[in-house]
This record gives structure tokens, C-alpha cells and sequence, in this order.
């Protein structure tokens, strides 16, 4: 009612939020998991091949074309991302709206050849189908969610961990693997490598022993 001239909250600073630990897989389960990535030819295996070796996002993965990955050169390209509006998919831009590029380790590579070579997976069909429609993220994270039920895969929170915390084991593993951040930013498509930082680099206990015994030797 104009009784107090200026909000008495203005001055106040906001508390820090705390960060959330990511549930993102420890070495045994990364094993496990790439054990079925190495033995399992299936549409699930392969995108999760593609999101704990790349990092991307799985409507990026969705959206992938089979023109986007280049084999030979180990390379490929996120060009486009999968929307949602009342319940239907649509092709959009790139979060950020910039192109980018991501390397293809060789077990990636290899899943990738083994995938399109049984599927017949030519020129502009999405790699995942195959076809001309592309796959649903939301059918996609269903079916990673049953496959861990099946396997009992289980994250460092000790519960199952979605198909985006392939993106935050990438991130965590990278980085914990000396990896620079920038690159690690670059190939998650942040804006910056503050943000990955900030949002995905955690301490690792693997990475906090081996900074022990660099230590050891170094001081």
C-alpha cells in the first residue's frame, strides 16, 4: 500500500546453493557397462556408448544423422537437437545454437560400425532408427531405465543412474583424467568452461588417490 518506501530485502544476499553430487557410474559400473556396450548390437547399448564416450545429450543423440559421424576420420558433429511441444518431437537448433564437433574413441567407433553395418544406416537416416524419423529421448531414457533395471547398474549415489548421468560420468571421468577443462567443455557444448566446471567437475575418490600419489613423488 506505499507504507514502506523501498523493500527491506533488497540488501540481502542470497545464500549459495550446494552443490548437487552427480550420480554419475564409478569404475566398476563403467566396466560393466562397457562390457554390454561391447557385446550387446542394440539401439539402447549404442546411444549409451555415445553419451558416456561423447558426453552429448540424449536429444542430441537422438537427432543424430548417419552423415554425422565420419569413421574414418573418428569424428562427428551435433548439428541439430530433438524438442518437445504438447507431447510431440520436433527437429530444432543445438542448445547454445552453435555446431560442434566430438571425437570417437576407438570402442565408440566400434559400436558405431558394428551398429550401422547390421541396421543398413546410410546418408541422411538418423542413426538411431535408421529411417527418416528419428528416435524419442523420452522412449530412449525408458528403455536405458529398464536396461538398468536388468543389469543393476548403479551410480556413486547408490541408485540407478539415468541416461543423463552418462553425460556427467563423461564429464567427471575426463576431467578426473587430466583431460583440460576447455576441451571437456568444448565436446559438452557449454558456453563456457566455468559452467562445466561448476555443474559437472565433482571430486572423484579415484582422482583424489591419485592426486595422493602424484604428491608423494612430487613434494
Amino acid at each position: 500500500y506505499g507504507d514502506v518506501e523501498s523493500n527491506p530485502c533488497d540488501g540481502i544476499r542470497s545464500p549459495k546453493q550446494r552443490k548437487s553430487c552427480k550420480n554419475y557410474l564409478p569404475v566398476e559400473e563403467r566396466e560393466r557397462l562397457k562390457a554390454r556396450i561391447a557385446s550387446l548390437n542394440l539401439q539402447i547399448t549404442v546411444a549409451a556408448a555415445i553419451a558416456l564416450y561423447s558426453g552429448l545429450r540424449e536429444a542430441e543423440i537422438c537427432a543424430l544423422r548417419a552423415s554425422d559421424v565420419n569413421l574414418e576420420a573418428k569424428v562427428g558433429w551435433v548439428r541439430r537437437s530433438i524438442g518437445r511441444d504438447n507431447g510431440k518431437t520436433y527437429l530444432k537448433d543445438v542448445k547454445n545454437g552453435h555446431f560442434r564437433d566430438f571425437p570417437l574413441p576407438e570402442p565408440l567407433s566400434m559400436a558405431l560400425g558394428r551398429w550401422i553395418d547390421a541396421n543398413s544406416v546410410r546418408g541422411n537416416a538418423f542413426l538411431l532408427t535408421g529411417t527418416e524419423k528419428w528416435a524419442d529421448p523420452a522412449i530412449l531414457g525408458r528403455k536405458w531405465a529398464s536396461l538398468c533395471e536388468l543389469e543393476g547398474f548403479e551410480g556413486v549415489l547408490g541408485k540407478a543412474p539415468t541416461f543423463h548421468d552418462l553425460r556427467h560420468t563423461y564429464a567427471t571421468v575426463a576431467i578426473a583424467s587430466g583431460v583440460d577443462v576447455k576441451t571437456v567443455s568444448s565436446v559438452l557444448g557449454h558456453a563456457s568452461a566455468d559452467m562445466t566446471i561448476d555443474i559437472y567437475a565433482v571430486a572423484d575418490p579415484v582422482a583424489k588417490r591419485m592426486s595422493a600419489e602424484v604428491l608423494a613423488t612430487s613434494i
